[in-house]
């Protein structure tokens, strides 16, 4: 999936995300020996980033971001050069944390039942520091469609990552986001058609049967897709082997 500058590379400065960015030079290094980094989008100042890693918060001169890459992080104490015309922004006394995902959102259906459209809700993610969103089940061509939004306003919306529909039983759990599935045949030319639809994650849901779960894990697996599942016929120990 094609990734959106402000998301792939957003910092969140005092949990607020950064937005879409004119385009800048800078030249980064220590007091002795200068570093030419081609334009960048972006370079932000000062301020602590947290290291997930050890879990800590580290002060740093710099945060160079380049396209829809970070090129560098400038450690504090090393000087920073920034030619007139570049866009900066200030974290000193802020902090720098990665972008955060949302890694279980139901965006069709909740805002039909919210009466609320994809403008009105997609900034606040990114307000909060959320600049990616995995969708875990909606019908596939209103989903579609949340995702062209996004795809071209991506200085007000997150990246978002597509679901199939529920993968569920007969009848359906829910009726309007699913697609009944009793017969592991037919699950190939399914995942074939969700694919074609651009999606990543795979649910299948609490009605479904061992055979069928299996067959969608086989054939997502087999196209580099994720499967995710809500369950209610699987025991335990099957879904964990599964």
């Amino acid at each position: 999936m094609k990734a959106f500058p402000t998301t792939m590379v957003c910092l969140v400065v005092a949990c607020l995300a950064t937005s879409a960015l004119p385009a800048a030079e800078a030249i980064a290094g220590d007091a002795t020996t200068k570093h030419p980094v081609a334009a960048p989008t972006v370079v932000i100042q000062g301020g602590q980033l947290f290291d997930s890693a050890t879990g800590t918060m580290k002060p740093v001169a710099a945060v160079i971001i380049q396209g829809d890459r970070i090129k560098a992080v400038v450690p504090e104490g090393e000087s920073v050069v920034i030619p007139a015309g570049t866009k900066v922004l200030d974290a000193h006394g802020r902090f720098l944390i990665p972008g955060l995902i949302d890694a279980h959102v139901h965006l069709v259906h909740i805002l039909r039942n919210l009466q609320i459209t994809a403008d009105e809700i997609l900034p606040l993610f990114l307000a909060n520091g959320v600049t990616t969103l995995r969708d875990v089940g909606d019908e596939i061509v209103a989903e579609k469609l949340l995702w062209k939004f996004a795809e071209a306003h991506p200085e007000s919306a997150p990246r978002l990552f597509l679901c199939s529909m529920l993968i569920d039983g007969n009848p359906p759990y829910h009726q309007f986001i699913s697609w009944p599935i009793t017969d592991p045949a037919r699950v190939p030319a399914f995942v074939d058609e969700m694919v074609g639809w651009g999606v990543q994650t795979f649910k299948i849901y609490v009605g479904i049967e061992r055979p069928v779960g299996q067959a969608v894990i086989q054939e997502a697996h087999r196209r580099g897709k994720w499967v995710t599942a809500h369950l209610g016929k699987y025991s335990p120990q099957d879904a964990v082997a599964d």
